[in-house]
């Protein structure tokens, strides 16, 4: 094992291993986050896929080419918080969608899953979400179809923990409850940097809390870690 310390972080790394995590400067948490994984878990896990989704009912409105003498088209699509819709934001903004006779409205989610269910509730017209959500809506017998892969995100998500709680390393999750939110990427991260550190899932407490309220759960100390994804990972590490 290899090991460096700076003044506002430890790093610990296992040459040949799968476990990486560092404490941050906050005197009472620390990010514990995927490492160097088995190819599989790693390309599922640590790489998630957001993709444009709509439902096939909507799927002939879509269809053919603009003209230059008929009106815009409105579509109306579901983004989750940027970092992960700033090439749908870029395309917006230098106008491509009208170009091709599109008149595309955006509407905010802070996550892939309510964007999604804003289509299925009949509220958008096409949503980006990351592959989970989409997983489970198909699964779930929901009509919904793959447009196009939109991006694709490394170290998005990571394990945030309070640190005076005695969590410094993986195996320290075991017994504790911490916070996820259903039905997004963020459960099968958890599951599977679990399984990957020999953590049973029976041996923690899922706790469903959205994005934006995992700031204060932490802080409150109703749970002892989060799973959380950015731009909020970001703004926790900050506070």
């Amino acid at each position: 094992m290899k090991g460096r310390v700076s003044s506002s972080a430890r790093i610990l790394e296992y040459t040949g291993g799968s476990l990486k995590f560092g404490i941050a400067g906050s005197p009472r948490k620390v990010q514990v986050g995927m490492g160097k994984m088995s190819r599989s878990v790693r390309r599922n896990a640590s790489c998630q896929l957001w993709l444009l989704i709509l439902c096939l009912l909507l799927l002939p409105a879509c269809q053919g080419s603009p003209s230059a003498s008929s009106p815009a088209e409105v579509i109306r699509v579901a983004c989750p918080s940027p970092p992960l819709s700033t090439l749908f934001d870029i395309a917006l903004v230098k106008g491509y969608f009208l170009e091709e006779g599109l008149a595309v409205t955006s509407q905010s989610f802070e996550s892939g899953k309510l964007a999604l269910q804003a289509v299925l509730d009949g509220k958008a017209d096409l949503a980006i979400s990351a592959d989970f959500p989409l997983m489970l809506a198909i699964s779930g017998g929901q009509p919904t179809s793959i447009m196009a892969h939109v991006a694709t995100a490394r170290n998005n998500l990571a394990i945030v923990a309070r640190k005076d709680r005695g969590i410094t390393v993986s195996a320290d999750l075991a017994g504790r409850t911490i916070g996820v939110t259903f039905g997004t990427s963020a459960v099968y991260f958890l599951d599977s940097f679990l399984s990957l550190h020999g953590i049973a899932g029976t041996q923690i407490t899922r706790k469903n809390i959205n994005a934006r309220e995992m700031s204060a759960a932490l802080a409150a100390g109703t749970v002892d870690a989060v799973v959380i994804w950015n731009p909020w990972n970001l703004q926790l590490q900050k506070e």
